[in-house]
């Protein structure tokens, strides 16, 4: 698939679209094939927007044009019905909203809310949640331009505001979106807000002011990814314990049409520092650099006595620990001068069981993935400074489809699709330290969900 032709066939509806983010996503889409509907309140830069579409390429038949204030149902009716019109159908409906405080919060939960609801019908609802980007927002709020270009400054230049050192473009959020739109790459990101803000976000009220080379497992989710980037183009180490595996992954890669030079094989167990030693030392050895760091090896152990919870002999959290945190920490550790000097990127594969809610059958697996992800926000500030990049994605894994709001259980290339995301600068620059999840939505249930509300009520 070209990047020209990512949205063939596909309609938009881009709201808010005459500046800013919603100009860049209106670019993107129309520039990607999208058929795209553009709307605001200001014709003149609403005709802005339409000229530079015109000027990418886009054909003056697949753009409508719909001058309007969205507060008004009559405009809201006509967005739609001349989208319906003129294009026959609606794939794509990117809402721009501006008001903040409570509307934001409200905004997460309707995204949360709706997404349970309508993926049902196959529809899914995300959305992206923006910091500082350099758009004609505060312009409009009445600050003036030199204003605006101090504060830019001013907080671009304190890495304790925003940690990757700059305000970011309307074209980095435009991009999380089409990643957003496009369900063959982000199929199994359900009802989530993901945060696109230099990293800003990790450090609010810290500080008061006056104002290509892999590194991943031998099965599954490891698998699924080093055969992905090696496709598109990465030279890859693959690394595991079980040999056999290692092979079968070798071939596969083989047989996507990797050239056998482009591939290193390194059976080791990465909880070991021998073991972590030797993947560095062969990866260096052979393609001189390191680019990309996926942390992915994890696991979790059965007490020998079937005990759960706390219950648990300790020996088990010391084994738990030892492969989903510190082997994570070390292994980072170990390839950081590496990674700072290739600027590049690390991706921590966690869990949605290192969110907020409680899981005591697997308290220690639990532990170790919520101390992953914080790991994951800390030292994405520590290495942001020399040019890296750190960021982790939560999966989950259910062989329930009752539990899965989408009813369809993950494929390794579901996860694999994000780490790739996550890892490719060129699409996520301003992703820094988040967890984005990937779990089909499993994360927004409460156990309540089960259940049937309306027999309980109905006793």
């Amino acid at each position: 698939m070209t990047s020209s032709s990512r949205f063939a066939g596909k309609v938009a509806i881009v709201t808010g679209s005459s500046n800013g983010i919603g100009r860049a996503t209106a670019i993107l889409l129309g520039r990607e094939g999208a058929k795209v509907t553009i709307t605001g309140r200001n014709s003149a830069r609403l005709q802005e927007t339409n000229n530079t579409l015109l000027n990418s390429g886009v054909d003056s038949e697949k753009i409508n044009v719909v001058v309007g204030d969205l507060n008004d149902v009559t405009c809201q009716n006509d967005l739609v019905e001349s989208t319906l019109k003129k294009f026959q159908k609606i794939d794509i409906l990117f809402i721009h909203y501006t008001f903040y405080g409570a509307a934001k919060a409200g905004l997460d939960q309707l995204t949360r809310s709706l997404a349970l609801e309508l993926i049902e019908h196959g529809v899914r609802v995300n959305s992206v949640s923006p910091g500082l980007i350099d758009t004609g927002f505060l312009t409009a709020l009445g600050l003036e331009d030199k204003s605006v270009a101090n504060l830019t400054k001013y907080f671009s230049e304190h890495r304790d505001c925003i940690p990757v050192g700059k305000a970011g473009s309307p074209e980095d959020v435009a991009k999380l979106i089409a990643f957003l739109a496009d369900r063959k790459l982000s199929s199994f990101i359900i009802g989530q807000s993901i945060v696109i803000d230099g990293g800003s976000s990790l450090v609010l009220g810290m500080t008061s002011h006056d104002l290509s080379k892999v590194l991943c497992s031998s099965n599954g989710i490891g698998r699924a990814t080093a055969v992905l980037l090696a496709r598109e183009g990465a030279k890859v180490t693959i690394t595991g314990r079980n040999s056999a595996r290692l092979e079968e992954t070798r071939q596969e890669i083989l047989k996507a049409g990797v050239p056998e030079e482009n591939i290193l094989a390194v059976s080791a167990d990465v909880a070991t520092e021998g073991g972590q030693d030797e993947l560095i030392a062969k990866t260096i050895e052979k393609f001189g650099r390191l680019d990309i760091l996926v942390n992915n090896a994890g696991a979790t152990f059965r007490d020998a006595e079937g005990r759960t919870g706390l219950s648990q002999d300790i020996s088990v959290y010391d084994k738990v620990m030892q492969i989903n945190l510190k082997s994570v920490v070390t292994l980072t550790q170990k390839a950081k001068a590496h990674l700072i000097e290739a600027k590049g990127e690390v991706v921590n594969v966690s869990s949605i069981f290192g969110g907020e809610q409680a899981h005591p059958d697997v308290l220690y697996y639990a532990m170790s993935k919520t101390a992953l992800n914080q790991f994951t926000r800390s030292a994405a500030i520590d290495l942001i400074k020399d040019g890296v990049r750190m960021n982790s994605m939560l999966d989950f894994w259910q062989s329930h489809r009752e539990c899965l709001p989408c009813k369809k259980i993950a494929n390794p290339i579901d996860i694999a699709n994000v780490i790739a995301f996550l890892a490719d600068r060129n699409l996520s620059s301003y992703i820094i330290g988040q967890s984005i999840v990937a779990d089909g939505g499993t994360s927004l249930m409460m156990g309540a969900h089960a259940h049937n509300m309306n027999d309980i009520l109905g006793q």
